[in-house]
Formats: structure tokens, sequence, C-alpha cells
């Protein structure tokens, strides 16, 4: 293999495993750009302008006439940047409080009852049961789905939950919980006392509303 063609794939694993923090501001250029030489020849030029911060007001004619760029790489970086800029402007999102099942039917409750079969997922919850996410646990046929414990509880344990909420949806349109919905629930309930995840709740979602399994 090329040296080149090392180097870039070196530093591409390096940028998609640890978010680049490793790399010099000319390899991170090389990927933005796709080419050694224009990388080097925009370090050359912001050498003489003060370093990486001239980026933030270049001009597209400016950083296009560079050899090895060309307008339409100029173009691809400076979106780069513009895209950055926009990532640090925006204000940290609230991550919802899931209180009960209203607020569970608020985050996945419309797009589940539309779904033609039944998915069972887990709504990951911090101590203050604020969302850390929400995991796809199992998908069934139109008449059920056959869960497995382990793949329930895996990604709350990685996540570092310390509560979840089960909800699945069903396609009948019925949110009435079923004898094996409580069952599930029951299951649920004690494997997560075992292993130090609370199951709040079980919700049943489907066109005709939303349900709670969490007893019977």
């Amino acid at each position: 293999m090329d040296p080149t063609t090392q180097t870039a794939e070196a530093d591409a694993l390096t940028l998609t495993t640890s978010g680049g923090a490793g790399l010099s501001d000319q390899a991170l250029l090389r990927l933005a750009l796709g080419s050694h030489a224009g990388a080097a020849a925009l370090v050359t030029w912001l050498s003489t302008r003060g370093g990486l911060k001239a980026l933030a007001s270049a001009t597209h004619d400016c950083v296009g006439q560079l050899p090895g760029v060309g307008r339409a790489r100029a173009r691809r970086l400076l979106a780069g940047i513009a895209l950055g800029r926009r990532t640090l402007a925006c204000p940290p999102r609230e991550r919802p409080r899931i209180a009960g099942p209203a607020d569970v039917w608020s985050v996945v409750g419309p797009e589940m009852a539309a779904l033609p079969q039944e998915h069972v997922r887990a709504l990951l919850l911090d101590a203050r049961a604020r969302l850390i996410h929400v995991v796809e646990v199992y998908k069934g046929t139109v008449s059920g789905v056959n869960v497995r414990l382990a793949e329930l509880f895996r990604p709350a344990i990685v996540a570092g939950a310390v509560q979840v909420v089960l909800v699945h949806n069903h396609p009948s349109g019925d949110p009435t919980p079923s004898e094996a919905d409580f069952a599930l629930t029951r299951a649920a309930s004690a494997a997560g006392d075992a292993l130090g995840v609370r199951v709040v709740d079980h919700v049943v979602v489907a066109h005709g509303g939303w349900a709670s399994a969490r007893a019977g």
C-alpha cells in the first residue's frame, strides 16, 4: 500500500475512534480536504496569518486559490467550519423527564403506534428519571414478540441507566395489556431488581392511546 494512503487511513481511524484529539492540524485539514498538497499549502498559508483561527474569517476565493485546494474543496472546508460554528452556538438540549405513561407517549407513542409489527423498546433513565436514550430490544410478528431479558437489560447496564421504562406497541390498535404483557412486566421487574436496574413501568401504545402494564 502507498505510504500516503496508509497515513490517510491511519488518520481516518484515529478520527473515528478518538474524535481526532491526537491528530495534527495538518492531518485534520488533509482529511477535510482529501488532499495532501492542499493541506500542506493551507498550513503554510495559515502560519502567516496566526494559525487555525484565520479560517474563521477566510473567504472562499482566498482559500480556493491555494495549490491543491481549489474551489470545490474550499467550499467543503468552509461549510464544515460553518457547521462547527453552529454546533457550538446550539444550546444543550434538555433531556425530557419521564414521569409517567403520558411522557412515554410523547417520546415514542405516535411513531410506535403506527408500526405494523410489535416492537419492544426500553427508555433508559438516569436517577432523576431523565431520558438517556431509547433502545430497541426486540421486534416480533404482528401477533407478538419473544423477549429475552438479557437483551433488555444489556443496553441499560452499558449506558449506566438505573431505571428503565418498557414500551411496546399493539398493531391491533387496542392498547389493553394482555396477560403476556403483565407476565413480561413481572419477569422484567424481578430481573431488574437483581441487576440494580428498576423497571418503572411497562407502557403499551396503540392507535387507541396507551395503557400501563405495570401491575396485574
